[in-house]
């Protein structure tokens, strides 16, 4: 049974079960410990793979279930191949960068869920102050044209009390001809003043008929405005650094929060980087580089080491030839 689960802890791992059966207790102990820290990761990005498409993206179970199968077996191959990778520089610091990547955006999505009232309260006062914005926008751009429409009623209203005082001072004779009474001046002028006032009617209710549009049209905005509120994870995570911003006490917790989930899920990058390199590794590392100058010397063509003319048709069949037709004195 213990050869069983090593077994399938060299498969998680990566290593040849064979090479490891018979290494040092503390080989095979880290092979274990390796095999069971990248679980760690898995575990967390399971359960939070699935609240988040069920309380956030708010999918059916089985679409949850299938994105979250997903999800873990994308974690496990990104962690086995951190626990898998060797090399340089290079290599260490992309190792370390993927694994503080997987680590910020698990760490993320977990405040989500846990301080999710929080982010809906504060995601609706986003949408509100958006909201408020745009309407101020959209009032700036049409009351401009009203203010146009009320500058020209009031000079058509201009019109008119200037058409009324010169009938007034027609028929008083204190204008005009200087006659008093109604002749015919006197019904011309009026003729004048009434065209002027039925124009003025006719911009002021133009007028009114702007201002009742316009408080409908803005009724209609932010109603549209409301029922395409955004709530996708990018306003969410970005509502999250806002109340981050403006709540200390939050952003203590919130901190504290996201340290605990960035820890466990680098747990793998932890046990590689910091972990006693074992018995089994040093041999690993001891092949590679013997295997590494042989390679060498064969590409060098050392001749102590090696002889093309052992491996030639030609060379082997002399070799042969020699050997099966040894001289002879009788």
């Amino acid at each position: 049974m213990k050869n069983l689960i090593l077994k399938l802890q060299c498969i998680i791992t990566g290593d040849e079960h064979r090479n490891v059966v018979n290494e040092t207790p503390e080989s095979i102990k880290k092979i274990k410990l390796s095999a069971m820290v990248i679980f760690i990761p898995v575990f967390i990005w399971t359960v939070q793979g699935f609240l988040i498409l069920t309380q956030l993206i708010r999918t059916s179970i089985l679409q949850a279930i299938a994105g979250t199968i997903i999800i873990s077996a994308l974690i496990f191959t990104v962690e086995r191949a951190i626990l898998m990778m060797k090399g340089g520089k290079g290599i260490f610091g992309a190792r370390i960068f993927l694994g503080i990547l997987i680590a910020l955006i698990g760490a993320l999505t977990m405040d989500e869920i846990i301080f999710r009232t929080d982010v809906d309260r504060q995601l609706e006062e986003n949408n509100r102050r958006y909201a408020e914005e745009e309407i101020r926008k959209w009032e700036s751009e049409n009351m401009n044209k009203i203010n146009l429409q009320k500058e020209t009623a009031d000079n058509y209203a201009q019109k008119k009390d200037d058409a009324m005082k010169i009938y007034l001072e027609e028929i008083n004779g204190t204008g005009g001809t200087g006659r008093r009474g109604v002749d015919i001046v006197a019904k011309e002028k009026y003729k004048i003043y009434s065209e002027a006032g039925d124009d003025y009617a006719a911009e002021k209710l133009k007028l009114e008929r702007m201002n009742s549009d316009y408080e409908n049209e803005k009724n209609l905005f932010r109603s549209k405005l409301e029922n395409s509120a955004s709530f996708g994870l990018l306003h969410r995570i970005e509502a999250l650094f806002d109340l981050i911003s403006k709540n200390t006490v939050m952003a203590v917790f919130m901190t504290i929060f996201t340290l605990i989930f960035l820890i466990l899920d680098l747990m793998v990058v932890i046990v590689k980087i910091f972990s006693a390199r074992t018995n089994y590794e040093r041999k690993n590392e001891e092949i590679e580089l013997i295997g590494a100058s042989r390679m060498k010397r064969m590409r060098d063509r050392d001749a102590l080491h090696f002889n093309p003319s052992e491996l030639h048709p030609d060379g082997v069949r002399m070799k042969k030839n020699l050997k099966e037709n040894l001289p002879k004195i009788f």
